[in-house]
């Protein structure tokens, strides 16, 4: 085992196959696993850097991890094919490769589309509690996630839903803007989707336990 990691850090690091959901705190050692986590892949399991991708809350944190990594490496591997970012930045990331080279377009912030929300409730009359904007983005964001049009048949059922979510398309595609949401719904498509519930049957759960002082 690492002399800087603990048993079920170490654990962590080596889990094989299927995916692992790992429940940490505070002062657990999240990123230290997470950069060797990389590093057991890209090391030991072999796959490519560009294959692997590290999604964090924030700016600062993606960039300490990209530094420890560097420094797990040196300059053995080129550490800057790994994908390691925020969900926005790696969204826009994605959405570069899929225009091609062409012109991105505009990201729309989440203030501006539920102010392009609420427009488009008001001239609908729609109100109440299903209706609040956070909640129809939130609806909107996982349609476009599961990559589905307006007039999909999973939407069929809420037809009110389906013509919000149509508008706020049409708008995003006459003024050539997309929602972070979109570039991965987009890049889903080539992708492999594995069913929820496989992916629960196969979840394994580890916990960190807090590091001493």
């Amino acid at each position: 085992m690492r002399a800087d990691l603990n048993e079920a850090q170490q654990r962590a690091v080596e889990h094989g196959e299927g995916p692992l959901l790992v429940l940490a705190g505070a002062g657990t050692g999240k990123t230290r696993v997470l950069t060797h986590r990389v590093a057991q892949l890209i090391r030991v399991r072999h796959v490519p850097p560009a294959r692997v991708m590290a999604v964090t809350f924030t700016r600062k944190a993606a960039e300490e991890m990209k530094a420890r990594l560097a420094g797990l490496f040196g300059d053995g591997v080129d550490v800057r094919d790994v994908r390691i970012g925020t969900f926005h930045a790696l969204s826009a990331s994605l959405l570069r490769e899929t225009q091609g080279g062409k012109p991105m377009g505009e990201l729309v912030p989440e203030a501006a589309q539920l102010d392009l929300l609420k427009e488009i409730m008001a001239k609908q009359g729609l109100t109440g509690p299903a209706w609040h904007p956070l909640e129809v983005l939130r609806r909107i964001s996982l349609a476009k996630g599961r990559v589905l049009a307006a007039d999909a048949p999973e939407l069929a059922q809420d037809p009110a839903f389906a013509t919000v979510y149509g508008t706020s398309a049409r708008y995003c595609t006459t003024k050539d803007a997309r929602s972070p949401a979109a570039a991965l719904g987009r890049r889903m498509k080539s992708c492999q989707v594995i069913p929820l519930k496989t992916a629960r049957a196969s979840l394994r759960r580890l916990k960190l336990p807090d590091e001493p002082t």
